[in-house]
């Protein structure tokens, strides 16, 4: 098994364990423009974890695949699979709840660059990053017996994303390349809650 694999069965895991307040998972699509190296629309998932009332433990897989872009005069493109753990504080509101957080990210990229031959997909190593994300949640259905969901929720979020990149010992180098990605982003979602 893989370092991937490795992560989403952790998750997974810690997600079955916690299954006594009020928690959800659910697939999203997210959206990153990560400056220079492009932007992507890609599947993901999140998990959403109570700690306690008004706090939230916020698990996040996303697989960025093929983000298209320009560096330093140079066609790119990155695969980027994210695992992002963060909290989040939640606000109740009438209809909807409003939250606000942030975490960190470990960042499992694969870089082509036009021209670049040998090595080019270990450009950059893995690397860590943060992000900070608005979101709001909304019920759209309650109970679901088939499949054991007290409700499912729609989310909207906000996010920005910051990753700072360091060059691999592969020998492979892109002068003029910037040393990090980060930009805004947005994902969009179900969550069934239990």
């Amino acid at each position: 098994m893989n370092i991937r694999g490795c992560m989403l069965a952790c998750v997974a895991a810690a997600s079955a364990a916690v299954c006594v307040a009020d928690n959800g998972w659910g697939p999203a699509a997210v959206y990153w423009d990560s400056g220079d190296w492009g932007d992507d629309v890609s599947p993901g998932l999140r998990i959403a974890l109570e700690l306690k009332p008004g706090l939230l433990l916020d698990l996040r897989y996303t697989a960025l695949s093929s983000q298209y872009g320009r560096v330093a005069g140079r066609r790119t493109s990155v695969d980027d699979d994210m695992v992002e753990v963060g909290v989040a504080s939640v606000r109740p509101m009438r209809r909807c709840d409003l939250y606000v957080g942030g975490g960190v990210g470990y960042h499992m990229m694969d870089a082509w660059v036009e021209g670049v031959r040998g090595d080019a997909a270990d450009l950059y190593d893995d690397a860590w990053g943060w992000y900070g994300v608005l979101g709001v949640d909304a019920p759209i259905c309650d109970r679901i017996p088939s499949i054991n969901a007290e409700r499912v929720t729609v989310f909207a979020e906000l996010l920005y994303r910051y990753v700072s990149l360091e060059e691999s010992d592969t020998g492979v180098r892109l002068s003029g390349a910037p040393d990090k990605m980060d930009g805004p982003g947005a994902s969009v979602g179900l969550l069934l809650r239990w």
